[in-house]
C-alpha cells in the first residue's frame, strides 16, 4: 500500500472518494463470516477537477457479483 501511495503522489493523484455504500467488494458470505472492502478508487488529478469540480463517485451494488460496479458522474 505504502508503493501505492508513493506512485499517486509522484504522479499528483488524488482520491476523489465515493457516496454510499462504502465498500466495492465482499466475499458474499453471511453473518460474523462477510467481509467486506472498499479495493476500488478513482483518482484525479487538479486539472482534471478543474474541468470536472462536480464530478462524485458511486458504488452500484450487484447481488450476484463480489464486485460492486463504480459510477462515476460529472
Amino acid at each position: 500500500m505504502a508503493s501505492f501511495r508513493l506512485a499517486l503522489e509522484t504522479c499528483g493523484l488524488t482520491n476523489l472518494g465515493y457516496w454510499e455504500p462504502g465498500f466495492t467488494w465482499s466475499n458474499n458470505r453471511q453473518g460474523d463470516q462477510n467481509v467486506v472492502g472498499r479495493l476500488d478508487r478513482a483518482v484525479y488529478n487538479l486539472i482534471w477537477n478543474s474541468l470536472f469540480p462536480k464530478a462524485k463517485v458511486f458504488h452500484e451494488a450487484a447481488m450476484e457479483l463480489n464486485h460492486c460496479t463504480i459510477i462515476l458522474t460529472l
